[in-house]
Formats: C-alpha cells, sequence, structure tokens
C-alpha cells in the first residue's frame, strides 16, 4: 500500500532548475497520469500530483506538487566458473522512479530541484497544454545589471583561449577586484556566479549557473514565495 508523503512548504524550495511557460492556463489537470508505456519488458509509469496553493504578492497563483517518472534499464551482472572463465551471468531489468517536487507559478514559470529532474516539465506541458521549457541564464547580462551594487563571490568560467581554459574564482570579497584573477574572470565567458546582494530588505547569498539552476545559501529562512519573487524580478530578465 502507497501512503502520500508532503513537505513543509517553508522549508521546499530555496534551489532549483528553472522553466519558462509559453502559453496560459489556470490549473494543472493531473486527471490523466499516471501514464504507463514499456521498456525492455517492463511497464513503467510517469506521475503528477498537486498539492497546496498559495497567492503570491502580485496575485498569481503558486501551485506546489510532486512529479515521478520510472526508467527500465537493463543490468549485465558477471560470474566466474569454476574453470575460471569470465562471463555475463545474469541480465536483468531494474525499474527505478525518479521523483521531484516542484513549485509552478501558473502560466508564467516552474521550478523543479535539480536539472537532472526535468522530465517534471515534460509532464507539467502535457498537464497543461503548454509548453515548459528549462530556461539558461545569460551570466553576463545578470553581472552586468547588478555590477556593482552586488557583491561577486565566486565565478566560473569556460571557453577562454591559453593555458588555462576553464576554472573558478572563490573569495570573501569581489573576485572581480582580485589581482590575479579578477580580469580574467571578467574578460571571459561565465557559467556560473555567486553574488551577494540585497532582496526584499535582505541579504541574499545565492548561486546561478547558465544551465537554468539557482541556489539561495543565505538567509536560511528564505521561503518558497521567496525564491519565487526572486526568480521572477531577479533571474528570468536574463533567461533566454
Amino acid at each position: 500500500m502507497y501512503t502520500g508523503i508532503w513537505y513543509s512548504l517553508d522549508a521546499f524550495m530555496k534551489a532549483g532548475a528553472i522553466a519558462r511557460v509559453h502559453g496560459d492556463f489556470d490549473t494543472i489537470d493531473t486527471s490523466d497520469f499516471p501514464d504507463e508505456d514499456t521498456q525492455h519488458g517492463e511497464t513503467i509509469r510517469s506521475s503528477l500530483e498537486v498539492g497546496q496553493a498559495e497567492t503570491d504578492i502580485y496575485g498569481h497563483q503558486v501551485v506546489y506538487g510532486q512529479a515521478a517518472h520510472q526508467e527500465a534499464t537493463e543490468i549485465e551482472t558477471f560470474g566466474i566458473n569454476q574453470n575460471g572463465q569470465i562471463g555475463i551471468d545474469e541480465t536483468r531489468v531494474d525499474v527505478v522512479t525518479n521523483v521531484t517536487d516542484f513549485l509552478c507559478v501558473l502560466g508564467e514559470y516552474a521550478i523543479v530541484e535539480s536539472t537532472d529532474d526535468t522530465f517534471a516539465f515534460d509532464l507539467l506541458s502535457r498537464a497543461t497544454d503548454t509548453t515548459v521549457e528549462k530556461v539558461e541564464f545569460d551570466i553576463n547580462s545578470l553581472i552586468e545589471a547588478h555590477h556593482p551594487e552586488a557583491t561577486f563571490w565566486m565565478g566560473g568560467f569556460h571557453n577562454r583561449s591559453g593555458d588555462v581554459d576553464s576554472g573558478d574564482g572563490y573569495g570573501e570579497g569581489d573576485i572581480f577586484e582580485d589581482e590575479d584573477i579578477g580580469d580574467v574572470l571578467w574578460e571571459s565567458d561565465k557559467n556560473r556566479i555567486g553574488m551577494r546582494f540585497e532582496f526584499e530588505d535582505q541579504m541574499v547569498k545565492m548561486m546561478v549557473t547558465q544551465s537554468g539552476y539557482a541556489e539561495v545559501y543565505q538567509p536560511s529562512g528564505f521561503s518558497s514565495l521567496e525564491f519565487s519573487r526572486l526568480v521572477n524580478e531577479v533571474l528570468l530578465p536574463h533567461a533566454r
């Protein structure tokens, strides 16, 4: 027998992979779930569950839920017979269930726990008859919009010509002011950035990646709704 698992919304989401919604909807229709398919001879399922909803300060409905998707994988195990010969002992199929929490601002954007959980965006697309597509962030644009008010405590770069083509820099102060690495980071293509800045009268320390993931480290009590507003106001203007 299965019992539903739920969570505290206050502690739920200060990090995640972000998607933009292309289309309008005012409800998430889960009536077609679970759905079933066959993979390697095994039945696999996908499911979407909607939980609590809140209204943010803009009047938008913020819905919390869980998404799950199963995958069947063939696994070969090896053995050694009494003559010392090595060979395939058994081939079996394992079914793994991937689960993620999600937050969705109806008709606007959605957030899942990590960039490995984007299957939830596909399920949300089906449940809303829209396209829910993971974004990428223009890190240079984000930095330019918040420099010099923000302090940048970490930066990652890539695709650089020269002896060092990629790397990361960390510091307590602003890494762009460092004599050794500051200019290298500023002039390079950046794939992630760590920022400290004021948001809604709080000092926020966070990290944002080019691949569409963001995580707030401080303050520790940052709520799901605060994170949602930060995504909307600070990050999405620099999404593509």
